[in-house]
């Protein structure tokens, strides 16, 4: 849930490689989500982002297995995105990178990455992640 601390983090049993108390925005530390499977250390694929200033849990990337309550996963196509989130718009028009409130949860936003027509990274944040860039 974002919010946690590491510690809470921990406790949940949903992940693994969580190590130190500070975050580190995405960084080794931080860990992943059980059954995340990323082909490089680098991949977003359950990488969990914990904010440096504060150590919450601020990030937390999709692993092919999540769907949205809307059903939006990695691999679907731009028009279900459109379909689910009309207010989705990358930084390239249809692809890129976008973030759509997410419904019932204003203080939420999905990241949605869009490349060649279908969804390639999906993450759940924070309105204010707190992690640059």
């Amino acid at each position: 849930v974002l919010g946690m601390s590491k510690q809470e983090a921990r406790d949940t049993g949903q992940a693994t490689g969580i190590t130190g108390t500070t975050g580190t925005c995405g960084g080794a530390d931080d860990g992943r989500l059980l059954g995340a499977d990323p082909a490089a250390p680098d991949d977003l694929d359950g990488k969990l982002f914990f904010s440096r200033k504060t150590g919450r849990l601020v990030i937390i990337a999709a692993t092919a297995e999540v769907t949205t309550p809307q059903g939006i996963h990695i691999g679907s196509p731009y028009k279900d995105v459109k379909k689910a989130y009309p207010n989705w718009r990358g930084r390239n028009g249809k692809s890129g990178s976008g973030l759509v409130a997410v419904p019932g949860a204003p203080q939420l936003r999905f990241r949605i990455y869009i490349d060649a027509g279908q969804v390639m990274e999906l993450t759940v944040q924070t309105a204010d992640p707190d992690c640059g860039g």
